[in-house]
């Protein structure tokens, strides 16, 4: 799908989604799928206690949107725990025994916006994502600390690229391809 303004193409969207067969989860995850509803007693990590940030410094509207807390800088670089609110209903439509794709990306996009604002001075009303290429190699548990960190990021003049990596005991479980374009605004 396509994002056009006027005849200026501003965003891309390509969606591949498949079903874990019965078999194939049994595999991956070692148990019957059948057995995984016993997993909805768990509450997805919440990182409690750490550090509250602004709904606006993210690209968010309401605190209940956040999914990041305690963003640091750690060497030449910063970090940040993945918190996804379990009172959510967009991010946990339904139980699960495993932190979903979709909520490590939108942590991904949120750790993005906020470091672009904050090392660029960028106001986070300009810009929009362009484009997220992710790839994911292993599930992340919701019962351990889920970290996410900036790789690196690169600006131009008008356009800026993020890399994200996920990380669960120091693994890296996905890794996100993030470019965040900026609104020409006529003031």
């Amino acid at each position: 799908m396509n994002f056009r303004s006027s005849e200026r193409a501003i965003g891309k969207v390509s969606i591949i989604v498949c079903h874990i067969s019965a078999r194939a989860y049994e595999t991956i995850r070692g148990e019957s799928i059948l057995k995984s509803a016993k997993y909805g007693e768990f509450e997805l990590h919440t990182a409690s206690g750490l550090p509250q940030v602004e709904p606006y410094e993210l690209g968010c509207k309401y605190p209940k949107d956040v999914c990041i807390r305690n963003i640091r800088k750690a060497g030449h670089t910063r970090v940040a725990n993945i918190a996804i609110p379990s009172q959510n209903r967009i991010l946990n439509d339904h139980k699960q025994d495993h932190i979903t794709g979709y909520n490590l990306t939108e942590s991904a996009k949120q750790f993005c916006f906020y470091c672009t604002i904050k090392e660029s001075k960028k106001k986070i009303e300009n810009l929009y994502i362009k484009r997220i290429f992710a790839k994911f190699y292993k599930y992340a548990e919701n019962n351990q600390e889920l970290l996410v960190r900036l790789v690196r990021k690169d600006s131009n003049n008008d356009a800026t690229r993020c890399i994200i990596e996920i990380l669960q005991e120091g693994i890296r479980l996905s890794l996100f391809f993030i470019y965040i374009n900026e609104v020409e605004c006529n003031e």
